[in-house]
């Protein structure tokens, strides 16, 4: 008898009925039943993704990730988790991208003057990320290359408060806020003053915008008293926290089965090791992935930096 033929044997009697909105009500079976219906299902997702062109989910070490679970009730969780990322490819994010930037230039508020930089926060350092994505700019192949800038420094060391300088800032995610918010007190030598880039913006010597691909509602709420100044492509609001909202990535059979926090917690224990505690940066509990690498702010049991540990997502590519 063919596997195939075996797990539909072994499953006869467990009926998965979809309700909507990704909840799935489960009718019979004992747990170890359901959980194998639960991944074949999820296989056939993936896979369907990936014929439709996402073959990006190659990269997700999901069938390792999973089978490492003899526990079934980790094993059920695990695959809820898996179900649960948001991924975002190249393509994905490059048109994103465009379609934000011309939206801009559309409405007036930049010229084709504008100039493009990484993010980096309070410390000199660039974060590797905004690299990748300004990447992603120039392929569109619409500015010249004298509008790209490796860093805030190198641009003003070049700039003078005579003429307007208009500056976006380009990342994958903004997660909490703080390394824009950092980046936008720290101070600068221009035009032989020490001055912030908050300065500049009220002198109006500057435009300024940020841009990130995603960035979720904790993050917007900081920069509330301010003008415009953040245009992400997505909004994630605060329902997108895995751990506080559990009912959102976990049906209700599940949920009255298993402890799923405690079994959450107990995933968390063999796999992070990222130091960020259960929840990543922020607390905010992510189940984000782009396609270059995973956030801090994603669940740290989701992803690891390191090849040779069992893991669902590397953190760089």
């Amino acid at each position: 008898m063919d596997e195939q033929a075996e797990r539909g044997r072994r499953n006869a009697g467990v009926t998965l009925i979809d309700q909507g909105n990704g909840n799935v009500h489960v009718e019979g079976g004992t747990l170890d039943q359901i959980s194998d219906v639960c991944y074949e299902n999820l296989q056939i997702k993936i896979e369907a993704l990936i014929s439709l062109g996402e073959i990006e989910w190659n990269r997700f070490k999901y069938r390792n990730f999973i089978d490492s679970f003899d526990d079934v009730s980790e094993k059920l969780v695990a695959i809820y988790l898996v179900n649960s990322v948001i991924f975002l490819s190249e393509n994905f994010c490059e048109s994103s991208l465009s379609f934000s930037l011309n939206k801009l230039m559309r409405n007036g508020k930049y010229s084709d003057n504008v100039k493009f930089l990484p993010i980096s926060g309070s410390s000199t350092s660039t974060v590797d990320s905004g690299y990748r994505f300004i990447s992603l700019i120039r392929k569109m192949g619409r500015f010249m290359d004298d509008r790209y800038f490796p860093s805030l420094d190198s641009l003003l060391s070049t700039s003078t408060a005579r003429s307007s300088i208009e500056i976006i800032f380009v990342d994958d995610i903004m997660s909490t806020g703080q390394q824009f918010d950092a980046l936008m007190n720290k101070s600068f030598t221009f035009d032989n003053q020490v001055m912030s880039l908050n300065e500049l913006r009220k002198r109006r010597i500057a435009k300024i915008s940020y841009v990130p691909i995603i960035a979720t509602e904790y993050a917007l709420e900081r920069f509330d008293h301010l003008e415009s100044i953040v245009f992400p492509c997505y909004t994630l609001n605060h329902e997108y926290n895995i751990l506080n909202n559990l009912d959102r990535y976990f049906p209700s059979w599940l949920l009255s089965s298993v402890d799923v926090l405690e079994t959450i917690k107990n995933i968390d224990g063999k796999f992070n090791r990222s130091g960020l505690g259960l929840a990543g940066q922020g607390n905010l509990a992510l189940s984000v992935a782009f396609f270059n690498s995973t956030p801090d702010s994603s669940l740290p049991l989701l992803w690891s930096s390191e090849a040779s540990e069992v893991h669902l997502l590397r953190r760089h590519s």
